[in-house]
């Protein structure tokens, strides 16, 4: 049987205390800042908004990667048309940052001064990628910034994942959650703020809500804690970083149209491994 507490690990105990991780008979807390990413089928994403008494809805998704403090993204501009009404003209907002725009033929025909979307080449209440776009920045854009530690003994493995979020964004638009995955056996598991524990993937996941309440105005940063006993030796794992983010683009693009009201929903995702 696998149990699962809320009992902070680092303090239980004499023995398992925090202050343990820097004595000279254990090993010391190290941390890999090496950050890589990997493609989540199960990303969070936000379909486009129907709105059949408007001719149009935008979706605007963006799917981040992440290599070492470089930031790439891609995105795209999602149309619904609900009803063929001819040529649209419209226009795109927050283009300074974007790297390589490409309007998509023919659902959009190109311009001197902007973009008319041609609904003749819409099925009614599909969306068509109308726009792909690029961005290329650092990680300081993301929501939440982390770093791992981990200290591995004979029997227990701790974690301490420091966290802090981006001040620019609004926390209440973030949805997701952290997460690790242990190779070896584990046969109980503490943590703080309490984990969700998953016994057939060996999966310890904490929600981004978690993290959300820990934060106070005097403390910008604040930490994840777990202690896993193990039967012999383990190493450190991968820490997943899985995000939504509504309501917000890297550049802020946005888009409008004098001839019709258009409803737009936002979305930025992404996994985020630290190794």
């Amino acid at each position: 049987m696998i149990l699962v507490s809320e009992t902070n690990p680092f303090i239980t105990s004499s023995s398992m205390a925090l202050s343990n991780f820097n004595t000279v008979s254990t090993p010391s807390l190290h941390h890999s800042p090496t950050i890589t990413t990997r493609n989540s089928e199960t990303s969070l994403q936000l379909a486009p908004i129907p709105e059949t008494q408007q001719p149009l809805s935008v979706s605007i998704v963006e799917k981040t990667r992440v290599t070492g403090s470089n930031m790439y993204v891609a995105g795209q501009v999602l149309i619904t048309c609900h009803s063929n009404t001819g040529s649209i003209p419209i226009q795109l907002n927050g283009l300074d940052h974007i790297q390589n725009l490409r309007p998509r033929s023919p659902y959009v025909i190109v311009q001197a001064d902007g973009y008319v979307i041609n609904t003749s080449h819409f099925e009614p209440g599909k969306p068509v990628a109308c726009f792909m776009f690029d961005i290329n920045t650092d990680t300081s854009q993301l929501p939440l910034q982390l770093v791992a530690f981990w200290k591995c003994v004979d029997g227990i493995s701790y974690l301490i994942v420091k966290h802090s979020k981006n001040i620019d964004i609004d926390p209440s638009k973030i949805k997701g959650s952290v997460s690790v995955a242990m190779e070896d056996q584990v046969n109980n598991v503490q943590s703080t703020p309490q984990g969700v524990w998953d016994t057939v993937k060996n999966r310890l996941t904490w929600q981004i809500s978690d993290l959300m309440q820990q934060y106070q105005p005097d403390s910008p940063q604040q930490r994840l804690l777990a202690k896993f006993y193990i039967e012999g030796k383990g190493s450190s794992q991968p820490i997943y970083f899985n995000y939504c983010l509504e309501d917000n683009t890297l550049p802020n693009i946005s888009i409008q149209s004098d001839a019709v009201e258009i409803k737009q929903s936002i979305v930025q995702s992404n996994q985020v491994v630290y190794m």
